[in-house]
């Protein structure tokens, strides 16, 4: 079993609910780091050296007003054990960030929970699902011990051939394989953006099809398109370039010259017996040629009639952007600072324009 160490300057009594509550799970073991009151950052160092542990969970205030307060946040000691990892000296595994839900949404403001620190986070002022927190824990560390022994040979690691693939991820690799930039180019830049894998729900939208009736029996023909490397317990993703080649062989069409409806009419006429339904069109939208969804709302987006986020990092040539719809801006579930400003233009002139009709009897 993976053993997590947790880093946090607040009381026992503050955090044991968190520690005993990802104990419970039976997938982990979480033990507190031991401090002691005025406690100095070099001290935490050398215990850190010390103690052997698959991963490390990190408050973000380590020098806040607990009573276990050192004199830097956790930005610092997550930098310190990223070097120590880069320098040979300890293994590369697992950090993860644990504080406030506003804290971690400042962080995620300013990138820092997608940069070289944190492989993961969760907030513990809110309900936390302790069996799936726990559950992504152990995956993400059996996930670094993977790559580690993987001998850091990256097609083993994805487990495919990359030689088909657009070269530039793989870049940073040609010489030499960090086990934490792997493990980056993994969690953060593959499954957090579309591009070479796309999730399980941009396959839907793709396909055009609502997960309702036969949609798995569909899906499973793209089974041999499936990610089933390092990580692949965190979620369903599919390369892309074998989803577009499948559904060329079973339909003999390029799935993106097709809209949604012809794309379910081609599946139906294939396989007779499947129950599907084309994915149902966002409100205010018009176009059904769906190649996205809406991060708020999950609804099938044609990227042209969608709202760009803005992103934390910049974003690389071969990751797509992620869009929300008209719905979640005007429903309230998007603030208007969070999409791009040429796009959030887009969306006011959609909106007086919808209001003219309004005005003009046209609705």
């Amino acid at each position: 079993m993976k053993k997590y160490l947790y880093l946090d300057d607040e009381a026992l009594d503050a955090i044991k609910p968190i520690i005993d509550g990802l104990n419970r799970s039976g997938k982990i073991v979480v033990e507190r780091v031991p401090l002691e009151q005025d406690e100095t950052i070099d001290r935490v160092y050398s215990s850190l050296r010390k103690i052997q542990y698959d991963g490390i969970i990190v408050d973000y205030m380590l020098n806040g007003t607990g009573p276990f307060h050192i004199g830097c946040n956790s930005h610092s000691i997550a930098q310190y054990l990223r070097d120590l990892a880069e320098q040979g000296e300890s293994k590369s595994f697992p950090i993860v960030l644990c504080s406030t839900n506003q804290n971690i949404k400042r962080q995620l403001q300013n990138g820092y929970t997608s940069n070289d620190l944190y492989d993961f986070h969760f907030a513990k002022d809110i309900d936390i699902n302790y069996e799936l927190i726990a559950s992504r824990l152990e995956n993400i560390a059996v996930g670094y011990e993977e790559i580690i022994k993987s001998g850091k040979d990256i097609s083993h690691i994805l487990k495919r051939a990359i030689s088909n693939l657009d070269p530039r991820p793989f870049e940073p690799f040609a010489k030499s394989i960090q086990t934490k930039r792997c493990a980056d180019l993994i969690l953060q830049d593959f499954f957090k953006f579309s591009g070479l894998l796309i999730s399980e729900e941009i396959l839907c939208a793709r396909l055009g099809i609502a997960k309702v009736g036969s949609y798995k029996e569909i899906l499973s023909i793209f089974d041999r398109a499936k990610y089933s490397g390092v990580f692949n317990e965190l979620g369903r993703y599919y390369w892309f370039d074998i989803v577009s080649g499948i559904f060329r062989e079973y339909f003999n069409e390029n799935m993106a010259s097709l809209d949604a409806e012809e794309k379910v009419e081609l599946m139906k006429r294939k396989f007779v017996k499947a129950s599907l339904e084309v994915a149902p069109i966002g409100v205010n939208n018009n176009s059904k040629r769906y190649w996205t969804t809406c991060e708020k709302t999950g609804v099938a987006l044609d990227p042209m009639e969608g709202y760009r986020l803005k992103e934390a990092i910049v974003l690389k040539p071969w990751q797509e952007p992620h869009y929300v719809s008209f719905s979640a801006i005007s429903d309230g579930y998007v603030d208007y600072s969070d999409v791009i400003e040429s796009d959030l233009e887009r969306y006011t002139r959609k909106v007086d324009f919808i209001s003219k009709r309004k005005n003009n009897g046209k609705e």
